[in-house]
């Protein structure tokens, strides 16, 4: 029993040494058209229009990409930013 307890211990520990390296990025749409989110190439969800996502990032440097879905006349809107994520803080970006 006291073994189990201990192995609890240490996967906890080890959850939260995963959150202590991680910090929250909140991307805001202010546009009436929806945006699809792309964070480090990868694509992660589509943004309706006046609305907002939070993502939990690693610490370090992302690429955060938005694309305009609609509403456009020729071109899409589209948006890249380069964001440095620290360890248990938060970054807001808001487009278009």
């Amino acid at each position: 029993m006291k073994k189990l307890f201990v192995f609890f211990i240490v996967i906890l520990f080890f959850q939260s040494c995963d959150e202590l390296n991680k910090g929250t990025i909140r991307l805001s749409n202010n546009s009436t058209d929806p945006y699809s989110i792309f964070i480090d190439g990868n694509y992660q969800a589509t943004l309706n229009a006046n609305t907002y996502s939070e993502y939990r990032l690693l610490e370090g440097v992302h690429k955060v990409q938005v694309k305009q879905n609609s509403g456009y006349l020729l071109y899409p809107t589209e948006k890249e930013y380069s964001v440095r994520i620290e360890s248990m803080k938060s970054v807001e970006y808001v487009f278009p």
